[in-house]
């Protein structure tokens, strides 16, 4: 049990060009999309909570890519 709790808070980065790759990609994907919101909506919670959901989206999936094998 508590291996699999320290795998699930644990999101190794590895030396693998290809992993890294897709990080990167992934990161400049969600940045796209984030100027997209920053430059088109006016300042609300609606705003502020598109924000937050795209950053922790971005978040899961590289931490999705850190665990492929």
């Amino acid at each position: 049990m508590e291996e699999k709790a320290r795998n699930l808070m644990n999101a190794v980065y590895s030396n693998d060009t290809y992993q890294k790759e897709k990080i990167n990609k992934t990161r400049e994907s969600f940045t796209e999309v984030t100027k997209f919101i920053l430059e088109n909506m006016k300042d609300s919670r609606e705003k502020s909570l598109t924000l937050t959901k795209l950053e922790e989206a971005c978040m899961w999936a590289i931490k999705g890519i850190t665990r492929e094998e």
